[in-house]
């Protein structure tokens, strides 16, 4: 799978042993340096865990606990083929999924995690190559509809009545976000489903530091600029 963590090897020479050592020592303390994880889907969990005690950021630790917990609730609430996550290739979905997945595996070994994703007419090819290279890493039991949300979610249900609930990537500042809370059931003429958001207060810089911090692949459209990865006729990098 793709991913944008890079091993690069420095090598310094010098007469002095000591000089190298000084050079070492502020090598290391002035750049940061990632623990590259080539595996990042094994023991997830108890990976996540050791994101958050080691983190000094009391914002992110809590964001984080708060969502393995609705995480937690949402299983304890339904069944595991109750529930099928809405995955979509973007950041905050990525997280999403990561989450869901770690507690998943713990709690249901040999099981697949259903998920959906609503492909748009166009879409970068890339976020499709990378979506397709994830349902295989994460064994997800994954339906694509090409439908606008709506109508892809009435799908999903007529053709899978088991499923009571879509956990979602939504976050604080995504349209109709503000009318949301951890569980919020859909409403008016809507199909009938409960909404599950276990990363609706992160922020922004919540979202690199668990990718980051955990080595989880994203798409490389975030490093060229892109900040959302919707339609490529109507989106494009940051200058």
């Amino acid at each position: 799978m793709v991913n944008q963590f890079y091993k690069t090897r420095l090598t310094f020479d010098s007469p002095s042993e000591e000089e190298v050592d000084s050079i070492r020592d502020h090598i290391a303390n002035n750049m940061p340096v990632v623990d590259f994880d080539r595996l990042p889907q094994e023991n997830t969990m108890q990976k996540i865990k050791c994101l958050l005690e080691k983190s000094e950021d009391p914002v992110f630790k809590k964001n984080l606990s708060e969502s393995l917990n609705v995480i937690k609730e949402c299983f304890e609430r339904y069944k595991p083929e109750e529930v099928s996550v809405c995955y979509n290739g973007g950041k905050d979905c990525i997280v999403m999924l990561h989450l869901v997945y770690a507690y998943f595996k713990e709690a249901y070994p040999g099981v697949k995690l259903k998920s959906l994703y609503i492909r748009e007419t166009n879409t970068f090819a890339e976020v499709d190559t990378f979506i397709t290279e994830s349902i295989i890493k994460y064994d997800l039991d994954n339906k694509t509809i090409s439908h606008p949300m709506k109508s892809a979610l009435k799908q999903l249900l007529d053709e899978d009545s088991a499923i009571k609930a879509t956990v979602l990537g939504t976050r604080d500042g995504d349209p109709g976000a503000q009318y949301q809370d951890s569980f919020s059931p859909t409403d008016g003429d809507w199909p009938k489903i409960m909404r599950v958001n276990p990363i609706l207060p992160w922020r922004y810089k919540d979202v690199w530091t668990f990718l980051r911090g955990l080595s989880v692949p994203y798409p490389s459209l975030y490093d060229q600029g892109y900040t959302s990865l919707g339609n490529p006729g109507n989106t494009m990098p940051n200058p």
